[in-house]
């Protein structure tokens, strides 16, 4: 983990990484830097791959989806994971969630649907979750996070999973 100043300033490659990003750091803020700094350090170690990265272009990407991030229109998970695919390959990350339609989803009707969507293809862990099986609700969720590609926050599949199926016990209750 990134202690303090002076880790950078002992750390050469270290400080010519933040030194690549520095123009960027005023747009996301030092807390969030030093967050995905760390966050970036351990995809690396995980993929045994050398940290702190010397591209030029990678460091750019890197910055630009963590101003992504902070300004809502990706998801932490969509964030990490694209940061994890552009260790072997750096490409245009805007164009990249572009292409791809990897923008975070917002909007309630379009959540909602996917929500009964995985409860419908996943009636029997749908059942358990009704019942109040706390490790079916989590299971629903990892279910409906990968459904949406990433693009739906962990928080927003909580709430929105708990609401279906307070809504779904309401109706069986009547």
């Amino acid at each position: 983990m990134l202690d303090s100043p002076l880790d950078v300033q002992e750390n050469p490659p270290l400080s010519a990484f933040v030194d690549l990003c520095a123009d960027h750091v005023k747009l996301v803020g030092a807390e969030q830097f030093v967050m995905w700094l760390n966050e970036l350090k351990l995809i690396m170690q995980r993929s045994k791959v050398v940290y702190p990265p010397a591209n030029p272009e990678f460091a750019k990407q890197f910055m630009i989806i963590v101003e992504l991030y902070v300004r809502g229109r990706i998801t932490k998970l969509r964030a990490l994971e694209t940061l994890r695919a552009f260790l072997t390959k750096v490409e245009d990350a805007e164009k990249c969630f572009e292409d791809n339609n990897l923008w975070r989803i917002t909007d309630e009707a379009v959540i909602e649907s996917m929500v009964e969507e995985v409860m419908t293809v996943n009636g029997k862990l749908s059942e358990k979750a009704l019942a109040g099986h706390a490790r079916s609700m989590a299971r629903l969720r990892g279910i409906l996070i990968d459904h949406s590609l990433k693009r739906i926050d962990v928080e927003q599949a909580e709430n929105a999973l708990s609401a279906k199926v307070a809504k779904l016990k309401a109706t069986r209750t009547r």
